[in-house]
């Protein structure tokens, strides 16, 4: 089975400045492979739902812990992008494969800049094709309710790791803020079952 990555194919209009990374990551050879969906691929990615997708996709959206995600997203903004520009971070890539505005990187901590509770809001809405909504934490929980979605027997999870805890990192002033500003999100995210088919 293999992974494709369309992170880097967003909409061209997305790319409106020189502050702003430039598409084509990947070359030509991977935007060639955009839109067709071929049987056998997973394809991961950070993008809001699509409009429509070939009778043969399925979808398995993945949510978590706003807090951590963000921390998370923190730590990309130490590893700068080789071969790109080494102007930017893989915490730029990442807000633009989001959709969000790298101009805000440092307003992380007070707004949602990756935009993260209007994706929930997105894959949470009924969509026209299949969707399987899934609690990070519990997926290794739901393996065979995965496969039986996916239809590949063999599907298998690599071994959970531990995540790293990254609060310890930040004062109590900051993660109060974090737990401020996400409030919203955290209690949508804590009601949301941990895995749902649509």
């Amino acid at each position: 089975m293999d992974i494709v990555r369309l992170d880097d194919h967003i909409q061209m209009d997305l790319v409106t400045d020189d502050s702003t990374i430039e598409r084509g990551f990947d070359g030509e050879a991977s935007m060639a492979l955009r839109g067709q969906y071929l049987l056998g691929h997973v394809y991961k990615s950070h993008d809001f739902p699509p409009a429509h997708l070939p009778s043969h996709v399925k979808v398995i959206f993945l949510f978590g812990n706003p807090i951590d995600i963000v921390l998370s997203a923190l730590e990309l903004d130490k590893r700068p992008l080789t071969g790109v520009d080494s102007r930017f971070t893989a915490l730029d890539l990442h807000i633009r494969n989001l959709r969000g505005d790298i101009k805000k990187k440092a307003d992380l901590f007070d707004e949602d800049v990756l935009r993260l509770e209007e994706q929930f809001d997105c894959w949470f809405k009924t969509q026209a094709f299949p969707i399987l909504r899934l609690r990070y934490e519990t997926m290794w929980e739901h393996q065979s309710e995965i496969r039986s979605f996916i239809g590949i027997d063999r599907f298998k999870l690599p071994k959970k790791k531990q995540r790293k805890y990254l609060r310890g990192k930040y004062n109590d002033s900051t993660l109060a803020n974090l737990e401020l500003n996400y409030s919203q999100l955290s209690k949508k995210i804590q009601n949301a079952p941990n895995f749902l088919i649509d």
